[in-house]
């Protein structure tokens, strides 16, 4: 039978088409698709929660902003596995989802603390993870959104650090202000 003639064979072909490309791309490369895919929809997802529960306007900035970057890199990852028949994770992985529910229960300051030591953490691992495949990624296409993408990663780092020093200071103000207040009646 020629393939061309059967109306169910451009799909075939199309089908096998994919899975020669997606074996062609090298694990190390279908790993780190994984990963940017895992975590781009945990920053996403995480961001909205932020600006949901989030006490400090910082915070439900920088979800905010988590939410948009994030988005938009989670597009150009999408579009580049498809050209390459990659199948990318459409849900968080066990831990993220774990971590999110462990953030749903918290509210007002306690959230702002443990969202942004999240933040900061993920963010860490992204860089380097990034830095990795844009430095050793074998597919060209993936090693260029790697590159392109680290310079948001770390300006997000960065952002995340300065939000959790600002929330952490506020915290520690607000303590000693109830300590003073409570030293103040009581005196």
């Amino acid at each position: 039978m020629d393939v061309g003639t059967h109306p169910g064979g451009a799909v075939v072909v199309g089908l096998m088409t994919h899975v020669a490309l997606a074996q062609t791309v090298a694990k190390q490369d279908l790993e780190f698709a994984k990963k940017a895919a895992e975590g781009g929809l945990m920053e996403v997802q995480f961001g909205e929660l932020a600006q949901e529960q989030a006490k400090d306007e910082q915070v439900v900035q920088f979800g905010a902003r988590m939410v948009q970057d994030h988005g938009q890199a989670n597009e150009k990852l999408k579009a580049i596995a498809e050209q390459k028949g990659i199948q990318l994770p459409q849900e968080l992985p066990e831990d993220a989802q774990q971590k999110y529910e462990e953030l749903q229960q918290l509210s007002d300051s306690e959230f702002d603390k443990a969202y942004m030591d999240e933040m900061v953490k993920d963010h860490e691992e992204d860089v380097e993870a990034f830095e990795q495949q844009a430095q050793s990624g074998e597919d060209p296409d993936l090693r260029a959104f790697a590159e392109e993408t680290l310079p948001t990663l770390r300006e997000h780092l960065e952002l995340a650090k300065e939000t959790q020093s600002q929330i952490s200071a506020a915290g520690q103000a607000t303590e000693q202000e109830q300590q003073h207040a409570t030293t103040d009646a009581a005196g």
